[in-house]
């Protein structure tokens, strides 16, 4: 998305478009921030299994897979959400 919003801006000048087009970009940098806490969390989690492989941190266990599997849940809807309206307005645009 954020190269498709790169090609579009090089062919847009539109001052309300470039108002748009720097909101989409904010969201897709948050995104991008998002995403590298899950990889964050996920090689903890990795981390985790690695050094108790005795299976003593269940409960641990199961507690950081369960925030991880809503984190991801809830990044999956949103991200949907912007990639919806992010091609509709380049659909309303172009």
């Amino acid at each position: 998305m954020k190269n498709r919003l790169a090609e579009v801006l090089d062919h847009s000048v539109d001052k309300d478009f470039l108002v748009l087009a720097e909101q989409f970009q904010n969201k897709f940098i948050l995104k991008d921030e998002y995403i590298d806490e899950l990889r964050h969390d996920i090689n903890k989690l990795d981390q985790i299994l690695s050094d108790n492989s005795g299976g003593s941190v269940t409960s641990i266990l199961t507690k950081t897979q369960g925030k991880l599997r809503n984190a991801m849940e809830y990044f999956e809807k949103d991200f949907y959400m912007l990639k919806n309206d992010f091609n509709k307005y380049l659909s309303s645009v172009v």
